[in-house]
């Protein structure tokens, strides 16, 4: 099964840009090509559209979940306080 880390979040001018802590975690697995990383600001409706391709969906946005929800995915809500270190 692959992974592909998803930013939902791109709020640069608050300091809450998904981007910036999934790039250091996909750094962590560049030798594994099961492992991607959507580097690119995408608008909801393409976010939406790439969260239903998922085969399920594990997230920590509460936005994101509704997504994942609204499209009858297979969805876990993970909140991870361990980011915070991480970024």
């Amino acid at each position: 099964m692959n992974v592909c880390l998803i930013p939902h979040v791109y709020d640069i001018i608050n300091n809450y840009e998904d981007s910036k802590v999934l790039r250091k975690v996909y750094s962590k697995y560049t030798d594994n090509n099961r492992v991607s990383l959507i580097d690119k600001e995408f608008s909801c409706e393409e976010l939406k559209f790439i969260i239903s391709n998922c085969r399920f969906f594990i997230g920590a946005r509460t936005h994101s979940m509704i997504a994942a929800f609204q499209l009858n995915q297979r969805a876990l809500q993970k909140i991870c306080s361990a980011v915070k270190n991480i970024a």
